[in-house]
């Protein structure tokens, strides 16, 4: 079973038609002389051989898509440099939503200062307005009583 899987992954990793068709040659007759291991070594020879070719024509054997150029060098820079902002962006919002966070502490400490500060004033004041409502009536006793008095005397008298 080894040597059948071994052929079944060798077949997938193959990709043209004569490289199959070699492997059939020497592999696929079960009677064949020569092992597997030294097939595999001599496509991984060939397949090895077969990139170094290609890699030194260059685009001459690309096919149809001779001036397809490669962007990904060009958007992966993109990313990077937008990661970069985004992380510098990060890095001030940061320190930005800090000293927010500290504006808010200050202002609200002082919000609540004024405020008790305001509570005590408005007890004062209403205190004030107490004791003046109170004298206010006093007054009014104490005018009343007078002109009673007053009324009195000028009878009294007259």
């Amino acid at each position: 079973r080894s040597g059948a899987r071994a052929t079944a992954t060798l077949l997938s990793v193959s990709k043209s038609a004569e490289e199959r068709q070699v492997w059939n040659d020497l592999v696929g007759d079960r009677r064949s002389v020569l092992p597997v291991q030294f097939a595999a070594r001599m496509l991984a020879n060939e397949a090895a051989q077969g990139t170094a070719t290609l890699l030194q024509h260059g685009a001459k054997e690309a096919g149809p898509y001779q001036s397809y150029a490669p962007q990904s060098g060009q958007i992966l820079g993109m990313l990077e440099q937008m990661q970069e902002d985004f992380e510098a962006n990060l890095s001030e919002a940061q320190k930005e939503e800090l000293q927010a966070q500290e504006q808010y502490v200050a202002l609200k400490a002082a919000l609540e200062e004024q405020i008790t500060t305001s509570m005590a004033k408005l007890d004062e004041l209403e205190r004030e307005a107490s004791a003046n409502a109170k004298a206010l009536s006093d007054a009014k006793e104490d005018l009343a009583t007078t002109r009673e008095t007053r009324s009195a005397d000028v009878k009294f008298l007259s």
